[in-house]
């Protein structure tokens, strides 16, 4: 998983975050990038739960359903282009 690979960053992450937020975090990044975005919103919202306001799960909930009403881009490559944002 995207977030727990490098063992220096999952302590850091874990020094500020609790481990079921970060698990699930790691869960939902590792949905987005593999395309499964209702999967992935489900995931975030439960994040939000957790940590109410946290910035990138709000971010790729609004960008899921606000921008792209739940359709993955035909191109899409497992990432956010942020140009224009």
């Amino acid at each position: 998983s995207f977030l727990t690979e490098d063992a220096e960053i999952e302590s850091l992450l874990l020094r500020r975050y609790d481990e079921k937020f970060v698990e699930m975090s790691d869960s939902a990044g590792d949905s987005y990038i593999e395309g499964e975005w209702k999967a992935a919103y489900a995931k975030f919202m439960k994040c939000l739960e957790m940590k109410e306001g946290d910035g990138p799960s709000l971010s790729l909930v609004n960008s899921i359903e606000k921008k792209y009403n739940f359709v993955v881009p035909e191109d899409f490559q497992g990432y956010r282009d942020f140009k224009g944002i």
